[in-house]
């Protein structure tokens, strides 16, 4: 993508200035900083030091060597599900222990969702876990396909890692939600082939933050960017002297009302 990286001097150098733009979370109690291998993770350690943040959650097995720091491994489910279906692909016969571990993993989904709403205390989850649990240490001591046993060694080196969400509910069992967040303007960049210049891609990030700074807070992203807009043109094409004003965190309930609105 030409032109669409700003250079930092390290890793640790963009987690300071990305700490800087999120000065506002700053010793937030529930504030949660993620990382995701490889690059991600020393740039989250930046940011969780900067805005003092107690943990950070590294979405992959492979960082063993972290284990001494602050560092906490949130393996993703997905991936268990997908080695699942790819050693029973690999050799007839394992369709049933296919389908068993599917529910298993089907009935934890479940559980956490109802906990996570407020339908369950976690007893379900709790129950699932004990069920997966149950399974893999009865079939890790029985006979069966290499590529099935692979995976159950697998399962069970990294179980603790597997399992974080049971301990921290503000962890979710996968990072789709993440994922699913960015595709728009991954998309959008790649139908586009990049920026032609530093200063359209500098453009195209801050284009992008505003209207994801906007979606996270339900506001009409043209109703926020025409009342934005509107104020620059009464400061005479220069940014509003009350900046805070068009802030969704310190804006007024009445302005929120208005961009959370069509845009007239």
């Amino acid at each position: 993508m030409q032109g669409d990286s700003k250079r930092f001097h390290d890793r640790q150098d963009a987690g300071t200035e990305f700490a800087g733009l999120l000065e506002h979370l700053r010793n937030e109690h529930d504030l949660l900083v993620t990382g995701l291998p490889r690059g991600g993770v020393p740039v989250a350690d930046r940011v969780a030091r900067v805005l003092r943040a107690p943990d950070v959650f590294v979405m992959h097995p492979a960082y063993g060597c972290l284990d001494s720091l602050r560092f906490i491994h949130a393996w993703r489910l997905p991936h268990v599900r997908r080695d699942i279906m790819r050693a029973a692909a690999s050799k007839k016969g394992l369709e049933a222990w296919r389908e068993a571990w599917l529910q298993d993993i089907a009935a934890m989904y479940a559980g956490w969702h109802a906990r996570r709403d407020g339908t369950d205390d976690g007893t379900a989850l709790l129950s699932a876990l004990a069920s997966m649990r149950d399974r893999l240490d009865i079939e890790l001591t029985e006979t069966l396909a290499p590529r099935a046993k692979k995976v159950l060694k697998m399962i069970d080196s990294h179980w603790d890692g597997l399992i974080t969400f049971a301990s921290h509910p503000e962890i979710a069992l996968d990072n789709n939600a993440a994922e699913r967040a960015l595709r728009p303007e991954v998309l959008l960049r790649k139908n586009c082939r990049g920026s032609g210049s530093p200063f359209a891609a500098d453009l195209a990030g801050s284009a992008f933050s505003v209207i994801a700074t906007a979606a996270q807070w339900n506001l009409n992203p043209l109703s926020y960017l025409n009342a934005y807009l509107r104020g620059c043109a009464q400061a005479g094409g220069d940014a509003p002297d009350d900046i805070a004003a068009f802030l969704p965190w310190s804006a007024s309930p009445e302005d929120l009302a208005s961009w959370r609105a069509p845009p007239q």
